[in-house]
């Protein structure tokens, strides 16, 4: 590493002091943020769990605790006796956060000073089945002289087998009085072995369990073993569920839930990606006195309720299949369980009623169902479908007139299951804060009654009304214009124009709002982004991001 103490400046060298050295030093060696930051004319860029977390608590994510790397140390310490010793005096002078990628190391604890000022552990093991690293030749028992000011741990692991998770178990209940926390990943889902006899003798960890894109996980009757021991040991407060993304065969495969959630009864936060659950076991997890759900995203799918009521006449197999089952996706993934209207009914019902959940995602993996139409229809099976509709807009309405518990509200390519009326109560809810309507389920026809929610709600401080590709709109400018409670708004991928812009100005009372590439590429130089004097930041989502692409943990949703 070649030493700071000069640089070259316009070709010239200059020297810095050993105090502007230090300084750099210090900048380093906690962990200041020197990565790039991608920028779009102007507009910093943003994650989708980075939006998700500034609408739920109309603030940006902040950094979270800043590391000290201990390979770092060494190659920083490397390079002279001198940054050696300033090293050692940013260590032990202030409180530090520590991070250990892999194996720890006696190495690590040499100066026994050094060590003795860690106040925050962070572990983090990504399992290498073809390297198979020795996790059992530290001795874990030290860590408590090491570490004597420990206060805080947090551990990763990414696809551990049995004597990872038997390390990361010794090491938990060595420190009895902190609480952990523990985010484990199942990747490959074929190399999980559970350890047997897993138990904590302090405070239980609060635990993230996440299965990323795990095809077909489930088919092993191993793996159901694995991850059912694996649930029932931790417990976990999080857990995200996405065995399959799509982007193996065109399509996702669709997993049956109730044996996972029989194992689920302690976890407040659930999201299952990819992926939907069918009405009848979701009306009871919803209703049950066992389960304790905060926080729900789910998939729901309501095609095979389209012609529930009647028989409609075959005109080939196909047809005949999409007409008593639902869509193409619905056919595809061989879904020969019917449900029905009472389903659909019971879980608005008891949404109503719930007195527990406070967040809710409802997704639908399966496209638009007014789309899936091939053929022109009777006027009779357009009547029946068209009362069905009626039926299930109605219901869903209902809940946002009884629910006072939920306080943010996400529907994701649901158009049909939402009307005027849906709005009419939305007007007059107390309880939502956050609103996110996106990827189509805000459409031209509800712009009306959308915006006379926007005039009438006062209680929406976060909107979300992100890739519904929706044109200028005069009536939702005015709207905008008269608009003063939302403080976060996301309008990407839609089609806006200056007006739009003219009419936030006109307001000024946005502190946060998302656009998308094409809204900074054509209007970075409107007059709002300078003279706005509500404005913090405004934020661009990166082409190709999936607004749903997100996952839970405590960082989020602050449990």
């Amino acid at each position: 590493m070649e030493s700071l103490s000069t640089v070259k400046i316009d070709g010239q060298y200059v020297s810095l002091s050993k105090y502007i050295q230090s300084m750099i030093i210090d900048k380093v060696v906690h962990g200041h943020d020197f990565k790039d930051r991608q920028y779009y004319d102007g507009f910093r860029s943003i994650t989708p769990q980075e939006i998700l977390y500034l609408m739920i608590h109309t603030r940006p994510l902040e950094k979270q605790n800043k590391f000290i790397i201990f390979k770092q140390l060494g190659s920083i310490a490397l390079v002279s006796k001198w940054w050696m010793k300033v090293v050692q005096q940013i260590v032990t002078s202030t409180p530090s956060s520590i991070k250990i990628v892999g194996l720890f190391k006696e190495s690590y604890f040499t100066d026994t000073s050094s060590s003795s000022s860690i106040t925050y552990l962070k572990w983090k093991i990504i399992n290498d089945y073809r390297t198979s690293p020795n996790y059992k030749e530290f001795d874990y028992s030290r860590l408590p002289l090491l570490l004597p000011n420990l206060k805080s741990i947090d551990i990763v692991g990414i696809d551990l087998n049995k004597k990872v998770t038997q390390a990361i178990v010794q090491v938990i209940n060595l420190f009895p009085h902190i609480q952990v926390n523990l985010d484990i990943t199942v990747h490959n889902g074929g190399g999980l072995k559970w350890p047997d006899n897993i138990y904590f003798q302090g405070l239980v960890p609060k635990v993230v369990i996440t299965h990323s894109n795990n095809l077909y996980y489930y088919e092993d009757i191993y793996n159901i073993e694995y991850s059912i021991k694996m649930l029932d040991d931790l417990k976990p407060n999080y857990v995200n569920i996405g065995f399959d993304d799509g982007g193996h065969d065109g399509g996702s495969i669709h997993y049956n839930y109730p044996t996972l959630f029989n194992h689920l009864t302690t976890s407040s936060h659930i999201n299952i990606e990819y992926d939907f659950v069918e009405l009848n076991i979701l009306k009871y997890i919803i209703n049950s006195d066992n389960y304790n759900i905060q926080s729900l995203k789910v998939g729901i799918i309501t095609c095979p309720l389209e012609n529930e009521p009647f028989q409609a006449p075959s005109r080939g197999r196909a047809q005949h299949y999409t007409y008593q089952n639902g869509c193409r996706d619905c056919y595809r993934q061989e879904l020969g369980k019917r449900e029905t209207l009472r389903d659909w009914d019971e879980l608005c019902t008891n949404l109503s009623n719930n007195s527990i959940l406070k967040k809710l995602w409802l997704e639908n993996p399966h496209g638009n169902e007014r789309e899936e139409e091939e053929e022109e229809e009777s006027e009779e099976i357009n009547t029946k479908k068209s009362m069905t509709w009626e039926r299930i807009i109605s219901s869903f309405a209902s809940i946002w007139d009884a629910n006072e518990t939920i306080e943010l509200l996400s529907l994701s390519n649901h158009p049909n299951i939402i009307s005027p009326v849906f709005f009419s109560f939305i007007c007059h809810n107390q309880t939502i804060t956050t609103l996110i309507l996106i990827d189509g389920t805000l459409i031209e026809e509800y712009i009306p009654s959308f915006s006379l929610l926007l005039v009438t709600n006062q209680t929406i401080t976060a909107l979300d009304i992100n890739n519904n590709q929706l044109q200028p709109s005069t009536e939702l400018n005015t709207t905008l214009k008269q608009n003063k409670s939302i403080k976060v708004l996301n309008i990407a991928d839609n089609y806006f124009t200056f007006d739009l812009f003219d009419s936030l100005l006109e307001s000024d009372s946005i502190e946060y709002l998302i656009i998308d590439q094409e809204l900074s590429k054509d209007y970075h130089q409107h007059r709002y982004f300078n003279q706005s004097k509500s404005m913090i930041e405004c934020f661009c989502i990166e082409a190709g991001n999936k607004p749903f692409d997100f996952y839970f943990n405590r960082h989020l949703l602050l449990d």
